[in-house]
């Protein structure tokens, strides 16, 4: 991987990034004044475009493994405590990468998981999780915050790799491996199921039961949004 370093001078000696532009033209600059240009025109957003470019996947690969589809969307992100409106933003959810593009839209950064306060795109709040002393804390990564109340819901929305062979050829895909986790009481639980909700919540499982009944819920295709209303019903039940 090549460090953005190199790929700022390649970008500022065939192409500026900004409509702003120095006195004299790029090409008689000496290497440190481009780099020196370079990050006066794209001003705060510097700082995120610092990181290492991502490594492209083999094409034979089937499906994509980023959230919500493989194209670029607009977000805001608090990055290294500076908050970043608009920024093109892609969550790469097998190697638990954040990528941001160049201005330029030729390069494909990954961002520093260490410096992500927070994000928010495709409508959802998404931050870096670290292990921490609760009890069953989940794995490091991204993690989608999908409710916060009294208890709060996560998300991993995570991709595996598999591959087979067919007719003598590779072939490989990526696969949903979601996991759904509910903080409750200072100890994080792994949820899988709607068994698994009502053993958390037995206090009111009988109503939960028929809350979900009534709401026709459905924890096999609409996983999140069962979950959320279950713990929300939960809530009011318990107020």
């Amino acid at each position: 991987m090549k460090q953005i370093t190199v790929i700022l001078l390649f970008i500022l000696f065939y192409g500026p990034l900004s409509a702003q532009k120095p006195e004299l033209p790029w090409v008689e600059l000496s290497n440190e004044q481009q780099v020196k240009s370079y990050f006066e025109s794209v001003n705060m957003q510097a700082a995120i475009y610092s990181g290492k470019e991502q490594v492209k996947y083999a094409g034979h690969i089937k499906n994509h493994p980023y959230l919500a589809g493989s194209e670029y969307a607009e977000g805001s992100l608090l990055f290294d405590g500076v908050f970043y409106p608009n920024v093109c933003m892609r969550l790469d959810l097998y190697r638990n990468e954040l990528l941001v593009r160049t201005p330029d839209m030729r390069y494909n950064i990954i961002v520093p998981n260490d410096q992500v306060t927070y994000l928010t795109l495709h409508s959802y709040y998404i931050f870096y999780h670290y292990p921490d002393e609760h009890p069953d804390s989940p794995p490091e990564g991204y993690y989608l915050r999908l409710y916060e109340g009294e208890h709060t819901v996560l998300e991993r929305k995570n991709r595996g790799y598999q591959e087979s062979i067919k007719d003598m050829k590779l072939e490989g895909e990526f696969v949903n491996r979601d996991r759904y986790y509910i903080y409750k009481d200072g100890v994080y639980y792994s949820v899988k199921s709607k068994n698994s909700i009502l053993k958390l919540f037995d206090p009111k499982k009988r109503e939960l039961k028929q809350f979900i009944k009534q709401h026709k819920l459905n924890f096999r295709t609409n996983p999140d949004e069962a979950i959320v209303a279950v713990v929300e019903h939960y809530e009011k039940l318990t107020q």
